[in-house]
């Protein structure tokens, strides 16, 4: 999904989940206590929504579960939902309204610079799921891996199957051809050639000559930057054409429907967050534990995918800043998150390491596979795959210096 380089990865929102009802009170279990104001900030409706209604309900049921818990420090959680919809502007009012009503901290599923510039400007921590946020602000703490290092890996996945890697992208977003001709810069310095790079629409009748290029081309594995919908179209015209090669694919956009998707067989998936899946991992086994219990519609559902626990990973983030920040305030919860060193959440996320006054870089993501019909992991196991931290760092750098921050 994806959110964090390709605009073009949105389609229409997923089914609606059980949001209310699914658990305890909101307020169980927390003894009176003052009330402790946290907002949501997302694209959560729309035609750009894809499929994070599923982290927005995660993150709602995380509300009740952190309440039947005792709540932050005791104190009973008064979750907002700030729903830009999509429409230009509406995100950052939706910030200047959080920060006004007292949000201690903001998680972060939008991919907006000028808000989060606001929310560092009146001292409100952001903990995001996207990774464009901590290109302009340092005090922006991502769980996810940073951009760059989201390109090198689908690069290094895509190695792993041959030298030889072609890729389509979205002709409705500018911002999808300037990151195909960044892939394929990258490619060679990692010595995977892009023998294909195609311009297709969402409104092509069908996608015959993208098909029949690739297999002319001698491509080992490809990659599909386009919505959840169309991906799957272009992915099974192509295997009706004969075409029988592995993809990389983005985590946030895999449904589940997809495993049973013969085209899909063999492929790796990119994703920032660990195997969702996986409850071999301990913390993945909490979250999927915690939905069993609050979200009891998510397991085993279509909409049962990565960008649900990346939901689920900004809440553990904040639950770790308030433990260590030992307090509910902005400025206990600033204090929290700079302790994090190395921090895996138990290793739902890669590692990340937060530092007043510097820019998060991170370098990890992870890799698991659709095989025989199920998710699998990766070539790494449970283990994170990482990029050249210094290699990620001078892109990222790159980046910093287009958007203005530094």
């Amino acid at each position: 999904m994806r959110r964090h380089l390709l605009a073009a990865l949105a389609t229409v929102a997923t089914a609606s989940l059980c949001l209310t009802g699914c658990g305890g009170s909101d307020n169980a279990g927390t003894g009176g206590q003052t009330p402790v104001k946290v907002a949501l900030l997302g694209t959560f409706s729309g035609p750009v929504a894809s499929n994070l209604p599923t982290a927005k309900a995660v993150v709602e049921a995380w509300q009740k579960y952190i309440n039947d818990k005792g709540g932050l420090d005791g104190h009973p959680v008064d979750l907002t939902v700030k729903d830009t919809a999509g429409v230009t502007g509406t995100n950052v009012t939706a910030a200047k309204q959080a920060i006004s009503e007292g949000a201690v901290a903001i998680l972060d599923f939008d991919n907006d610079l000028q808000w989060v510039k606001l929310a560092d400007q009146a001292g409100v921590p952001v903990v995001s799921a996207t990774s464009t946020g901590a290109m302009v602000s340092k005090r922006t703490f991502p769980v996810v891996n940073s951009p760059s290092a989201q390109t090198l890996q689908i690069l290094q996945a895509a190695r792993t199957f041959g030298p030889k890697f072609a890729m389509a992208y979205a002709a409705e977003a500018p911002v999808a051809a300037q990151y195909a001709q960044q892939m394929a810069a990258l490619g060679q310095t990692l010595g995977v050639s892009v023998a294909v790079s195609a311009k297709v629409s969402s409104s092509q009748p069908d996608y015959t000559a993208f098909c029949q290029s690739v297999k002319a081309s001698g491509a080992q594995s490809y990659f599909v930057g386009l919505s959840t919908e169309i991906a799957k179209k272009v992915t099974d015209q192509c295997y009706q054409q004969g075409l029988r090669i592995p993809q990389v694919i983005f985590g946030g956009q895999t449904p589940r429907s997809w495993v049973s998707d013969p085209a899909y067989q063999g492929s790796v998936t990119q994703d920032v967050i660990a195997p969702f899946f996986d409850t071999d991992i301990p913390g993945v086994a909490k979250y999927r534990d915690a939905m069993e219990k609050y979200l009891p519609n998510l397991p085993g559902s279509e909409d049962d995918a990565s960008t649900g626990a990346q939901g689920w990973a900004l809440t553990q983030m904040l639950e770790y800043a308030v433990q260590h920040g030992d307090g509910v305030t902005r400025d206990d919860i600033f204090t929290g998150l700079y302790t994090a060193k190395d921090e895996t959440l138990n290793g739902l996320i890669a590692p990340v390491t937060y530092v007043e006054g510097e820019t998060t870089h991170v370098n990890c993501g992870f890799l698991w596979k659709i095989d025989n019909n199920t998710f699998a992991p990766g070539p790494d196991g449970t283990k994170p795959t990482c990029a050249e931290p210094s290699q990620v760092e001078a892109l990222d750098n790159k980046i910093i210096a287009s958007l203005g921050g530094g």
